[in-house]
């Protein structure tokens, strides 16, 4: 699950920071990077630029970002393709930074609780402290060479943290409950034949839910939390498209999801589907999540369709949507350029988007 919901607020920051480049543990530039993609890095000493007077500052990590990010007392929390975790203040000021078998990027977005930060690389989880960078534990989870076809081996998706329990699933289809002090596996399950995670969970109502991949596409899986962590009393959904998102819950009764068939769907918490609405072109490449407005109006943008009012047809470029979220009528849209992958909306206190 590459763009989530996930903190969508940390999200909007990293896309105005420009990220391409990093800084080491001790904040200097890693040797190993090409010289030109560290020039203004790393920190409030980077003026804004003056053809764009919104950038305020800069960093710059070497590599994708798209795993999401968390804030937290004044920093944001991410990883970066270049096989760095990144801890940056909001003055720009990079904290630390750690090494983790990080390509590409992380899976999913980084979770903060009580001075600690959990997060996922490709093989491991991790839990490092978020003042200072040192790690408290980190557990390989998945086995470092595949088998057949899959050479690659499995990687990790996001996690959430529950209570006493962290919750974490792999692209081959287990999804694991380890000790959150410890980082001991307690036990794990394998979702369905076939199978992989592909998104973080979401503890809502005493379940935990998550999307997988199938043959066919991909559904929703929801399982009790026991009081030793494990999981029980499964239960899954029909098949909804190629879901590579967030399952956003909105405190109530409701999850709300993007397909990459197309369509923005509202499902039960039971997992039936109660309603869903076109917002791209089917076979897409969405992959944004929702966010949800202090009024209730959900927030999410398409790839590169845009279907202004329902019958009037589409327009090739992609936009943002506010859609009400009894019924999914979409109430406006915002044309925001040709494509728009992996980025969530952001709302602020103020309720600017």
């Amino acid at each position: 699950m590459y763009c989530q919901l996930y903190r969508p607020w940390a999200l909007a920051a990293l896309s105005a920071l420009i990220l391409m480049t990093a800084c080491s543990e001790t904040s200097t530039l890693p040797t190993d990077l090409d010289p030109q993609l560290a020039k203004g890095g790393g920190g409030p000493k980077n003026k804004p630029d003056p053809q764009d007077p919104r950038v305020l500052w800069k960093v710059a990590t070497g590599g994708w970002i798209f795993g999401g990010a968390a804030l937290d007392g004044g920093t944001l929390y991410f990883s970066s393709g270049s096989g760095r975790f990144y801890a940056v203040g909001v003055d720009g000021q990079v904290r630390w930074t750690l090494r983790a078998d990080i390509s590409g990027g992380s899976h999913g977005p980084p979770v903060v609780e009580a001075g600690t930060v959990y997060f996922t690389s490709l093989r491991h989880v991790y839990a490092v402290d978020a003042a200072s960078g040192d790690v408290h534990w980190s557990r390989p989870l998945t086995q470092t060479e595949g088998k057949g076809k899959n050479k690659s081996g499995p990687y990790l998706a996001g996690l959430s943290v529950t209570g006493k329990w962290i919750h974490v699933g792999d692209s081959e289809g287990t999804l694991f409950a380890l000790n959150k002090e410890t980082g001991e596996t307690v036990a794990s399950v394998v979702v369905g034949p076939g199978q992989g995670v592909v998104t973080e969970p979401t503890f809502a109502n005493g379940r935990l839910y998550v999307a997988a991949r199938t043959s066919l596409g991909a559904v929703v899986h929801s399982f009790f939390v026991e009081e030793d962590g494990s999981l029980t009393q499964q239960s899954t959904s029909r098949d909804v498209g190629n879901v590579r998102t967030s399952l956003v819950h909105d405190g109530a009764e409701t999850m709300y999801f993007t397909s990459r068939n197309g369509y923005f769907y509202a499902m039960r918490m039971d997992l039936t589907v109660r309603n869903r609405v076109q917002i791209d072109s089917d076979g897409s490449q969405g992959a944004c999540s929702a966010a949800i407005g202090a009024n209730g109006t959900i927030y999410v943008a398409s790839y590169d369709t845009c279907f202004p009012t329902e019958g009037s047809g589409s327009t090739a470029n992609a936009c943002l949507y506010a859609i009400d979220p009894g019924d999914l009528r979409v109430r406006w849209t915002a044309s925001v350029g040709t494509t728009v992958w992996n980025s969530s909306p952001a709302i602020g206190a103020d309720g600017t988007i």
